[in-house]
């Protein structure tokens, strides 16, 4: 007994020597130095990879990769691992889990071609280990003599991907969105052509995974259709739903085989602006669910997008900012899965009397959600503040909120995954001098603790562990 009691310990301290999160919001884990447009993804195992551009003398954009493990320790090169190796200027980066532990990147990349420079996509799986599956130089999606943008991507269910891009492929003004499928090897199941899904002036697409079939949702000029695929991207819904209208958009899966989604629209009146923010419902066969749809806010100056989306299966969390320019307060609605408001009123997400602005990380924990924003409660520059809502409106990290970053320098564009166990790892990107100007990782427990790594075999205990600057 007194051996397991030390094997226990030694484990326990060994543990607290790696660990890399912080539990200081001042300090928060440095994931690379110069890095922007920054996305993240789980790895499956309680960490995340992030993935972000950074740049290179002569104004060129490489694109690197992390992994950082549940306790925040980096498992690839300090700075990272490029994507593809005879790199030139990347950018337009699209990351998600590969569903074996890996990640998978779909971007493109400004190279030289004849008398031109042409933005050819390329895909790249990478294991955890670092490994690129698809080899050093990545998979190029689709051979074309057009410049091509990847628009949306995810998981095809298979350890490959479903990838969705535009190009003006026969010259005639007008952009086509096309599709594709790379099988877990980095070979072309459907052809290297791709499929044509809509030529229009402008084909703007999301992408959502329901695990084994995708639901894209695309821009036919003024129109917005969706539509469900399977990872041959054979239609399964007899007709695109037309949704009828052209806006930006948020969609998210509702865990049913349907999605989500949510939208802000303009109105005048009085020769002044104003915003309803609204939300529809799609089933797994294509109805739309929720009639006219969910009036989530309306007569709302200048929202700052349309409202965030978290989904727990039988009710979907909705987080939107209102009125930014006379200040700016953030809320969140519960809506059943019948469209059906549960809270009598809006919650405000904070108590705090302070200028507020939501970020995209909003995220399911349980039955409840997970909100992170920019705050100015402390005067100097908004910093990074999160709380977890439950289904009662209760705000679990209690009425002070949880300081998530509070360093000097200005927190860009967070985004945030699950940490396995109900928390959730938060990634930003910073522009400042000194320690700032570079790519930041936190890590909150479902507890509301910075850096509380679960680490014994029945995941009971927790060790907070600093990290070393």
């Amino acid at each position: 007994m007194k051996s397991l009691a030390k094997t226990v310990v030694l484990l326990l301290c060994a543990t607290s020597l790696l660990a890399q999160w912080s539990n200081d919001p001042a300090q928060n884990l440095k994931v690379a130095s110069g890095g922007i447009n920054h996305q993240i993804c789980t790895d499956g195992n309680g960490g995340a990879y992030i993935a972000w551009e950074t740049g290179a003398p002569p104004n060129r954009r490489l694109l690197r990769i992390q992994r950082l493990d549940r306790f925040g320790v980096k498992q690839f090169p300090e700075q990272g691992l490029p994507i593809r190796m005879g790199e030139f200027d990347q950018a337009n980066l699209k990351l998600f889990e590969d569903g074996s532990g890996g990640a998978i990147v779909v971007f493109n990349e400004l190279l030289p071609v004849a008398d031109t420079l042409l933005a050819i996509a390329y895909a790249q799986r990478i294991d955890s280990t670092g490994t690129r599956l698809w080899g050093d130089s990545a998979v190029v999606v689709s051979p074309s003599a057009a410049h091509q943008i990847p628009m949306a991507a995810c998981g095809d269910g298979m350890g490959g991907a479903l990838i969705f891009w535009s190009e003006d492929r026969d010259g005639d003004g007008n952009e086509e969105l096309y599709g594709t499928g790379i099988d877990a090897g980095g070979g072309h199941p459907l052809g290297e052509n791709g499929l044509l899904i809509v030529e229009a002036r402008y084909v703007g697409a999301e992408v959502v995974s329901t695990a084994t079939h995708a639901i894209l949702s695309y821009n036919d000029n003024a129109e917005v259709l969706v539509q469900k695929f399977d990872n041959k991207l054979t239609p399964l819904w007899q007709h695109p739903v037309n949704l009828g209208f052209f806006t930006p958009r948020k969609m998210a899966a509702d865990r049913t085989g349907g999605v989500v989604m949510t939208s802000k629209t303009q109105s005048f009146f009085d020769q002044q602006p104003f915003f309803k923010l609204w939300a529809q419902r799609i089933d797994s066969l294509g109805n739309i669910v929720w009639n006219d749809g969910v009036v989530l806010a309306d007569s709302v100056k200048e929202p700052t997008s349309a409202p965030q989306i978290a989904s727990t299966g039988q009710s979907y969390y909705f987080v939107w900012n209102e009125n930014p320019a006379d200040g700016g307060d953030t809320f969140a609605q519960l809506v059943n899965k019948l469209g059906t408001a549960i809270w009598e009123r809006n919650v405000h997400v904070s108590k705090s009397n302070s200028i507020k602005a939501v970020t995209d990380a909003v995220i399911s924990s349980s039955d409840d959600v997970i909100i992170v924003w920019h705050d100015n409660r402390n005067g100097q520059s908004f910093d990074l503040y999160g709380q977890l809502l439950d289904k009662n409106q209760d705000r679990f990290w209690g009425d002070s909120d949880v300081a998530i970053s509070i360093r000097d320098d200005l927190q860009l564009d967070a985004v945030a995954v699950s940490d396995g166990r109900g928390g959730a790892i938060i990634a930003w990107n910073e522009l400042g001098a000194g320690t700032g100007n570079g790519v930041f990782a936190q890590q909150v427990s479902r507890d509301g603790k910075l850096g509380d790594v679960i680490v014994s075999v029945r995941e009971q205990d927790a060790q907070l562990s600093p990290s070393s600057f």
